[in-house]
């Protein structure tokens, strides 16, 4: 009894641990996302112009990459979230992120 209830103090903490990560990493990206101010007309037409090229080469992936992408990057999702999520295998979840930031990669450098 006594090491089950370790094991269930154990999970909850780890619970509890996961969640803090995502809080602070949802508001360092918040922290990072909104402009500085003041921002100058240069700063806004860079940004406007960096984020529509984003749009475009996230809109030339296959849908199956484009879907694990939308789920870990907006929707912050974990692997083994979006391949239970998907029905299929956790390599298979990884396999499309990897191919898809390549891909993404290679049409933002270019």
């Amino acid at each position: 009894m006594r090491a089950w209830l370790f094991r269930v103090a154990y999970n909850e903490a780890m619970a509890i641990r996961r969640r803090q990560g995502v809080e602070n990493r949802s508001l360092a990206r918040l922290a990072r996302s909104s402009p500085k101010f003041p921002e100058t007309p240069e700063e806004a037409a860079i940004g406007s112009e960096w984020k529509e090229q984003i749009q475009q080469a996230m809109t030339r992936l296959p849908e199956e990459q484009r879907d694990v992408v939308r789920r870990r990057i907006y929707d912050e999702m974990t692997f083994a979230e979006i391949a239970e999520t998907l029905g299929v295998p956790l390599g298979t979840v990884l396999t499309r992120m990897r191919l898809a930031l390549k891909k993404l990669r290679k049409a933002l450098t270019e």
